[in-house]
């Protein structure tokens, strides 16, 4: 069972009819019924009374309706969450800097908050000569992995900020 047969079946239930729901998806009527023989062939059970010629749904269909609308939410809500860590409406922004530096980062971490105020702000006070060494030190676990969401972005006044935005966790300010 994947999302694409769910979307499917939900439109023929809303829609009541194979034909309507074709036209609804821009599909064959054909090409709809065998998503939906495929589906039920997939979960072992009858999802539409088709003796009523009415659309009506099965007790499985009805069940199964319930959990496709939960799921197709699900996904919307996993697509607009990535879109806002695309857009750096959520995510994280991490600086490493030395005592001086963080002091003249302060006026630019207010104003970038002011402009990001979802990104969360992580300041790591540390010698600048320590800054690649314990970049490049993090373990494994602590870097995101290749295959994680990221954004980046730039501010152009008169900072220059390079943001990573990661779905993992990120790690935890060290003091020295």
């Amino acid at each position: 069972m994947d999302l694409s047969q769910l979307e499917t079946f939900l439109a023929v239930a809303e829609e009541r009819s194979f034909s309507r729901a074709a036209v609804r998806l821009h599909r064959t009527q054909p090409a709809i019924s065998q998503v939906i023989r495929k589906l039920e062939a997939s979960l072992g059970e009858t999802l539409f009374d088709r003796a009523a010629r009415d659309g009506s749904l099965t007790a499985a269909g009805e069940l199964l309706r319930d959990y496709a609308q939960r799921l197709l939410a699900l996904r919307r809500e996993a697509n607009s969450a990535l879109d806002e860590l695309k857009s750096l409406e959520r995510g994280r922004l991490q600086l490493a800097a030395n005592e001086y530096t963080c002091m003249y980062l302060l006026p630019a971490i207010d104003e970038f908050r002011r402009q990001f105020p979802e990104i969360g702000i992580s300041v790591h006070r540390m010698l600048a000569s320590r800054i690649a060494e314990e970049l490049s030190s993090l373990s494994a676990s602590e870097q995101p992995p290749p295959s994680s969401v990221a954004s980046t972005a730039s501010c152009s006044n008169p900072y220059l900020f390079r943001m990573s935005a990661a779905s993992s966790p990120s790690p935890k300010p060290t003091r020295r």
